[in-house]
């Protein structure tokens, strides 16, 4: 039974004494360790938010302070281990530091493997590109072996990345996602220009003479040829390409009319030709022996295989055999057609000097006379020549002594049949032939090579996703061949009939090309060798065999495999075990003639099937599939294997229209009914007895033997129940409570009591009001959790009304208003008025009741006031759930009381909305406001208690009242060197007390003051402040050990021993 106290304020007033040097034993930098367990708090005060606790012996520096708070002196440490923050001195010890000399500093590791700018490409697949440079990171995309990109100097200019043991790096590839990856995966590459091809000569105003031999030059670019860095690494090359050349008749611009017969006169002079950048032209030949070319202006355009083309920008001439006297030569030739040659002094060639006069092969050399001419120039070097070199100045002449040269036709002319001769160390005459005739000559010595070039040479690999060379069939297989000095390679089983390919590179045989081996087969690389030092065969040839194993691995049909019931147009998955893609076939139970449909080919497991539908790509126009019983069987077109699904399965028509929706609240109707795990009914998880309560969740789905629905049940097992076993949920409901007169407010309260049979956790109800029979408007309010599952539950509710649909407006006055509530048969389905009527309200509930009429009158001005109570009057609870609310007119609840709590009027009546209420004083728990309706008089009051009389204290101390008593004691605090708690008085508790509580307590900002959250019963925390008077109680402030912290009631609080952890 609890005491009542007279209402009043305890001054609490606590001296301490700190000495000047308090905190001086530490400083800012001080390390210190911890010599308990100790609380860490955002500020220096005891109320300070508790960032957490460093255990006993934690280290750190102090980094701020000291702040005297709270009866303690604080510092702020920075703890080797978080949390960091302000602690109490006086858990703190200094501990001391050695001074030791500085480590020498460790160099940060920076990766050099690539430059910011560098182009970059992937030399392994599949490479992750993530969102940070970590394998935490979100992956962002793949990338494929032989993926180009670009080192970027995002994000923040950031470079390489040490992170999880690699290095990162953050890439801007040419397509897809850009993003950090690890550099082991990558390779520096340098790319060529973009793909071009430019005419070099004739390029405009030569003159060349029939039955001359002269040099059509050009140059090519490939934009995906590329030189691997020194980290090694492969790079796709594009197969040399092959060249045509084109003679076309060119005419000056038409300035008359009309305009003068042009020539119009092409010819191929060279088709299919490599594409090494010159030609040899007998001047005036066409590829077709007999072409006549007549002497006239042309151009010269060259064509390349992949497309790319150039003219020359200007034309030159083809004159008939030179005319001009004896010691002269044509230089030229007039603009007229046909043109007249212009005729030369002839100055022969003369070499005064060579520089240098000797040099291993590759040297560079100058020769220095007279008699060169601008272009068509050609050096003898011994057996061979280098032709088509220039000379600006009619007086110099470079080349590079050359490695090999061809004896009959020079080293580089491309019809060229002869075998080429290596250039090895010895003495070669060296002269200059043009147009002019041919120069002396000199003597040039070739000296041994410092480095001997390695021997043509190549390898051949195979290997397939398994690693093995027993290839399974449906597996890749991926042919790596490199080599040195060669000039490409054939790679395949008949090498002979394949295209050249460059001289490294990978290719990948998929099954069903015509290369794929059903049977061990050898694969070949040969390769052309180039001319190096020594006598090498003009291939070299690498090999490799790959055979097939002795058995394939089975397939199987696993799903559907007999019994299944799949209903028409839903999507199923077929899957299967197989270790290749294979084909899907449908066929009738009756397979009478081998008849069967193809849904798909090629296809991986599971492959999902729209139920009914053909592969409309493999199967004739019209085909269609009706309702039966079918086998699935699957193939592979390589081995031959095949599968079939044990027994068949049925398609079936789609089932009428569905019996129930989702969300549907249903129950058992059967007397126990089995659960199943899935459609096909694969096992039993469990069963369900006579009404037992659910929602349904999914369906409807055909299982074989009958419609089969997904429930959510309330309690036990949920899964696939078949529809008969099924019904809608029942229930029943009355109203025992009903409003007899409401006012005509703005938000008149709809006070009401129902009482029915009702799931616990599954229905929903819904409230309106209706006006001589029709629905007006919605009630406010609605939910869940209404009824206990019980046969008898007792639920209530207080609204208020909303007679509008959409705002509050206030009812008209008068009689004819009744209120209906009802349990919802969906759980989201919930109407509103103007959804209901007398044939729609079966749609939304399966129970449902309605109020007897109310009136509706005006508000009065002064609500009448109730005298049924009197301050001081014993009441008992009548109904439950009864809520307590600290004012009469907020919706907040302190605390549910069930019948037959006793207390004392306190306050009131105040009248809310028609509604009575009254301050209850209850002898357990909260006290608060509470509805007339709910409580009746006991037969005894309880008398009033005598106020108990404070005594004032001395100066500097404070009272405070011993629990369960009118005495008091007096506390006057001792100062000393260390701060001091405030002390224990007689009453058991103090600062620094630990209590528990002894009901549920509310906890409060301030002493009496809002209530921020609760403690249940037997909570454990630490007193931090008081005592207050505040009320009709003595407050104290705990920090409780977890949950709300705060002010709390001392009449429900005990001590208890031990200790919690410190400040």
């Amino acid at each position: 039974m609890k005491k009542y106290l007279l209402l009043g304020v305890f001054l609490a007033v606590l001296i301490i004494s700190l000495p000047h040097d308090a905190g001086a034993a530490l400083a800012i930098g001080s390390r210190v360790k911890t010599t308990a367990d100790l609380n860490v708090r955002s500020t220096p005060s005891i109320y300070g938010t508790k960032l957490g606790t460093q255990l006993l012996g934690a280290q750190g520096a102090i980094l701020k302070g000291y702040v005297i708070a709270n009866g303690y002196v604080w510092w702020n440490v920075d703890f080797d281990n978080a949390p960091d923050g302000w602690v109490v001195k006086n858990y703190l010890a200094e501990i001391s530091i050695t001074t030791s000399p500085p480590p020498t500093p460790i160099p940060t590791p920076v990766s050099a493997k690539f430059q910011i700018g560098d182009r970059v490409q992937v030399n392994a697949e599949p490479l992750n590109v993530r969102s940070i440079p970590s394998k935490s990171g979100t992956i962002l995309g793949t990338k494929i072996k032989g993926a180009l990109g670009a080192i970027s100097s995002l994000p923040n200019n950031a470079g390489a990345v040490n992170s999880d043991g690699y290095w990162w790096w953050y890439v801007n590839f040419d397509s897809g996602a850009d993003g950090w990856v690890v550099e082991d995966y990558l390779d520096k590459v340098n790319i060529v220009t973009a793909s071009s091809i430019t005419v070099l000569s004739p390029n405009g105003g030569e003159s060349w003479t029939k039955g001359t031999t002269k040099v059509i030059s050009w140059k090519s670019n490939y934009n995906n040829r590329c030189d691997i860095g020194a980290t090694g690494g492969t790079c796709a090359l594009l197969a040399p390409q092959t060249i045509d050349i084109f003679l076309g008749s060119w005419s000056p611009p038409c300035t008359v009319s009309p305009c003068p017969v042009a020539p119009n006169f092409g010819t191929f002079i060279a088709k299919g030709i490599n594409d090494n950048g010159i030609f040899s032209w007998e001047v005036g030949n066409g590829l077709i022996e007999g072409t006549v070319i007549p002497e006239s202006k042309y151009t010269i355009t060259v064509f390349r295989s992949d497309g790319f083309s150039d003219t020359s920008d200007a034309p030159f001439s083809i004159v008939a055999t030179s005319t001009c006297p004896p010691g002269t030569i044509q230089t030229g030739q007039t603009n007229s057609i046909p043109p007249t040659p212009i005729c030369t002094p002839i100055i022969t060639p003369s070499i005064t000097a060579i520089s240098p006069v000797s040099g291993p092969v590759g040297t560079n050399v100058s020769i220095t006379g007279t008699g060169f001419t601008s272009t068509g120039n050609m050096v003898t070097f011994g057996f061979g020549g280098i032709p088509n070199l220039n000379s600006a100045d009619g007086k110099t002449i470079s080349f590079k002594v050359p490695s090999s040269m061809n004896a009959g036709c020079y080293y580089s002319v491309p019809q060229c049949l002869m075998p080429a001769i290596s250039v090895v160390p010895g003495q070669y005459q060296v002269s200059v032939k043009n147009s002019n005739g041919t120069s002396n000559a000199l003597t040039f010595t070739v000296t041994t090579t410092t480095t001997t070039p390695p021997p043509p040479a190549v390898t051949l690999t195979a290997n397939s996703s398994t690693g093995s060379l027993a290839l399974l069939s449906g597996q890749s297989l991926v042919l790596a061949w490199s080599s040195v000095n060669t000039s490409g390679c054939y790679i395949g089983t008949d090498v002979n009939n394949t295209s050249i390919r460059a001289s490294s590179g990978t290719l990948t045989i998929f099954p069903g090309e015509s290369l794929y081996p059903k049977a061990p087969t050898t694969y070949q690389a040969k390769c052309l060798t180039q001319t190096v030092i020594g006598s090498y065969p003009d291939f070299v040839i690498a090999s490799v065999t790959v055979s097939p194993p002795a058995t394939q691995p089975s397939i199987t049909v696993l799903s559907p495999n007999g019994g299944e019931s799949w209903t028409r147009g839903t999507a199923r998955q077929i899957s299967f075990n197989s270790a290749f893609p294979v084909n899907i076939y449908l066929s009738p139970q009756n397979n009478l003639n081998g008849y069967y449909v193809v849904l798909a080919t090629n296809v991986a497991s599971p492959f999902n099937w729209a139920v009914g539908q053909p592969n409309v790509d493999n199967n004739p126009s019209g085909t269609s599939i009706a309702d039966g019983r079918y086998y699935i069987c699957i193939s592979n077109r390589d081995t031959g294997q095949s599968d079939c699904s044990d027994t068949p399965f049925s398609i079936v028509a789609a089932p009428a229209a569905a019996k129930y929706i989702y969300g549907d609240f249903v129950e058992v109707a059967v007397s126990s009914t089995n659960v199943y795990d899935s459609v096909n009914r694969t096992s039993i998880v469990g069963t369900q007895q006579l009404k037992s309560i659910g929602t349904i969740t999914a369906g409807p789905e055909s299982s074989g033997v009958g419609i089969i629905w997904l429930v959510r049940f309330e309690t036990g097992v949920s899964g696939w129940v078949v529809d008969p076993a099924l019904r809608f949920m029942t229930a029943n409901l009355s109203i025992v409570y009903s409003p007899q007169q409401v006012f005509a407010t703005s938000s008149p309260q709809l006070f009401y009591k129902t009482t029915g049979i009702s799931p616990a956790y599954l229905a929903h109800y819904r409230a309106f009001v209706k006006k001589n029979g029709s629905f007006i408007g919605d009630v406010f309010g609605g939910g869940a959790g209404f009824g206990n599952g019980s046969a008898t539950t007792v639920w209530e509710k207080t609204k208020y009304g909303n007679f509008g649909n959409t705002a509050l407006v206030t009812p008209a006055s008068g009689s004819g208003y009744t209120l209906f509530v009802g349990i919802l048969r969906n759980i989201n389905k919930g109407p509103i008025a103007r959804d209901l009527d007398s044939t729609t309200i079966n749609n939304y509930f399966v129970a449902y009741a309605e109020t007897a009429p109310f009136t509706v009158v005006p508000a009065p001005l002064s609500p009448p006031i109730s005298t049924k109570f009197t301050k001081g009057d014993g009441i008992n609870v009548l109904y439950e759930p009864l809520y307590t609310h600290p004012t009469y007119d907020s919706g907040a609840s302190y605390e549910q009381k069930t019948v037959g709590s006793v207390g004392r009027v306190i306050g009131g009546p105040v009248n809310v909305y028609g509604l009575n209420m009254w301050n209850i004083d209850f002898e357990k728990g909260e006290d608060g406001w509470v509805i007339e309706d709910y409580i009746s008089k006991t037969s005894s009051t309880n008398p009033t208690p005598t106020p108990c009389a404070i005594p004032t204290p001395p100066s500097g101390c404070y009272v405070q009242q011993n629990i369960g008593s009118c005495s008091y004691s007096t506390v006057c605090p001792t100062p000393t060197g260390q701060p001091t708690p405030t002390p224990s008085s007689t009453s058991g508790l103090s600062i620094g007390s630990r209590v528990k509580t002894a009901y549920t307590v509310n906890i409060r900002e301030t002493a009496g003051g809002t209530i921020k959250g609760y403690q249940y019963t037997s909570a454990q925390g630490t007193v931090i402040d008081g005592p207050i008077t505040a009320g009709i109680y003595v407050w104290w402030k705990v920090d409780f050990d977890s949950g709300a912290d705060g002010w709390a009631a001392g009449s429900y609080l005990t001590a208890i021993s031990g200790t919690g952890p410190v400040p």
